[in-house]
């Protein structure tokens, strides 16, 4: 074999070797190059004030919904406890870690109990007052429920009690026949709008073209997949230009034997 064709084999090796890898990393190339330039610009495309809201994507970066949602109705208001976040309907009015135990609407007032704490709200969503064990409320409350009498009543660790709408005065009612607060399933949109709030700003899409710019979105291999992509347009940028030199030498010497 002579020294031509070695070379031109070389050539044609070298020239294959571009071409498939060229097309097996078009995608991501372009990928690159498109999250490269809308990284560039940010503020004008405002990623960093549009935020996610696909479940798929959500649910990729932890922020999921929470496994057990308490919800419990009152009339004709939703008051539902998403980890230790309260909603009174869709609005976020109180952050606790303890479990709320029923919901009750009376007085023209939401009353929120946990089992050492009452709490009143207006149908708003303002608080009006915080009633705990040291204002004489019977502790270890289980339930809470409204009478026939139409007085406020709770099952607490030591019996059943009822008092009147100020909250003042207990009493052990064992006879009183009450209608408890029973937990239920939100509606449907209610809880879709809800959601929306409670994920909150929690994913830009500022971050997820960051991240699908350097791979992270694919998890810790995806950094170094991206890695290898760059490698690999480096070696295309190299054979291009060698390539492109190979055959201009070839030209310009088979003009000179030409001549």
């Amino acid at each position: 074999m002579t020294r031509h064709k070695k070379h031109g084999i070389k050539l044609r090796s070298m020239y294959q070797w571009h071409r498939y890898i060229g097309v097996s990393i078009a995608l991501f190339i372009i990928i690159l190059s498109v999250t490269g330039i809308m990284l560039n610009h940010t503020e004008q495309l405002n990623l960093n004030e549009k935020y996610v809201e696909s479940d798929f994507l959500l649910n990729h970066y932890g922020i999921s919904v929470p496994k057990k949602i308490k919800s419990f109705p009152a009339a004709k208001h939703w008051v539902s406890q998403w980890d230790n976040q309260l909603y009174l309907n869709s609005k976020p009015i109180r952050i606790t870690d303890e479990n709320i135990v029923g919901a009750i609407f009376i007085q023209n007032m939401i009353i929120i109990a946990q089992s050492n704490t009452l709490y009143i709200f207006t149908p708003d969503g303002e608080l009006v007052e915080r009633v705990s064990g040291s204002d004489g409320i019977p502790s270890g409350i289980e339930a809470i429920g409204i009478t026939d009498k139409n007085l406020i009543s709770v099952r607490a660790a030591t019996g059943n009690f009822t008092t009147n709408e100020d909250l003042l005065f207990w009493k052990k009612s064992p006879a009183a026949i009450s209608i408890w607060s029973d937990s239920a399933k939100l509606p449907k949109a209610l809880q879709q709008t809800i959601l929306g709030l409670y994920r909150g700003k929690g994913l830009s899409l500022e971050r997820i073209v960051l991240d699908l710019h350097s791979g992270r979105i694919f998890g810790g291999w995806g950094v170094y997949f991206m890695d290898l992509i760059a490698i690999f347009m480096i070696f295309l940028a190299s054979s291009g230009t060698w390539l492109w030199v190979m055959r201009y030498v070839k030209r310009k010497q088979h003009e000179k034997h030409k001549h």
